[in-house]
Parts: structure tokens; C-alpha cells; sequence
């Protein structure tokens, strides 16, 4: 009786401490406006969050204007607004808010794809197992211990 308290008591410590990770969640932000008598701005950016707010300057993961580079962007949410820095600037305005929400959006010349990633595989911290196992020893030498003084 008093094992299988042991074992029940090892099994709850063990699902807390290995349980379920909390999944990190971030959101991509994949930008295009395209005009035909100008020409495409593209850019990409990883946020740990959703925005909803005015957030910027930001630097995206990958960012073009025109062809050439572009090193900063700018997400304004609140504003209806979206800007591209480098040698060749954009500025967008006047966006709905439905604009900034997850999924794909579109609005005259400007599209946003805003897709959520989650983290799907939980892992146990390599501590917890160690810990969990160490349990496990510990209580397999207190089950042979016991059964040694049985015998004698």
C-alpha cells in the first residue's frame, strides 16, 4: 500500500515537473505592395507577438523595395499604417484594421499574410527528467532494501 502511494505520489511529481510545455507562440508578417507603374515592396517580419499597436521601427528578417535592400519597417497597427526605410521609402495609409489581423488580408495595392506559429511539440527540461529519475532509483533501492530485510 505504502509503494503504491510512492508510485502514484512519483507519477503526479513527474507529469508537473514533464508535463506540457507552455508553447511559445510568434507571428510572421509577410508584406507585399505592388503598383504596376512602380513596382513591388516585400518584406518579412517574425514577431513574438501580434501586434496591435503603433510599432516601429522594426527590423525585418527580409526586406526589399524596388529591388534594392531595406533595413526598417514600421507596423502601425492603431494608425492603418505601414512604411519601408531604405534607399527606397513606402508608406501606406489609411489601411482597415481587418488589415492587421490574422490570415490574409488585402487592401488596394497592399496585401499582409499574418500567420500565427506555435510551437506544437512540447519537450521536458533535461533537469526535470534527471530529477524524475533520480526519484525512480531512489525508490527502487528503498523497494529492494525492504525486500532484502523480508527475506532474512
Amino acid at each position: 500500500m505504502y509503494i503504491r502511494f510512492v508510485m502514484m505520489w512519483l507519477s503526479a511529481v513527474a507529469f508537473i515537473l514533464t508535463g506540457p510545455a507552455v508553447h511559445a507562440e510568434s507571428f510572421r508578417y509577410d508584406y507585399t505592395y505592388y503598383n504596376p507603374g512602380i513596382g513591388y515592396y516585400n518584406f518579412v517580419y517574425e514577431s513574438p507577438s501580434l501586434i496591435t499597436t503603433d510599432e516601429g521601427p522594426l527590423t525585418p528578417s527580409s526586406c526589399t523595395a524596388l529591388g534594392s535592400p531595406c533595413n526598417q519597417v514600421a507596423i502601425l497597427a492603431a494608425s492603418g499604417k505601414v512604411q519601408i526605410w531604405g534607399a527606397n521609402t513606402l508608406s501606406i495609409s489609411n489601411l482597415p484594421a481587418s488589415f492587421f489581423q490574422v490570415g490574409s488580408n488585402t487592401s488596394g495595392f497592399s496585401s499582409m499574410s499574418i500567420r500565427q506559429n506555435a510551437d506544437a511539440s512540447p519537450v521536458p527540461e533535461p533537469s526535470s527528467l534527471a530529477l524524475f529519475g533520480t526519484g525512480i532509483a531512489g525508490v527502487a533501492m528503498k523497494l529492494r532494501r525492504s525486500r532484502r530485510r523480508l527475506l532474512v
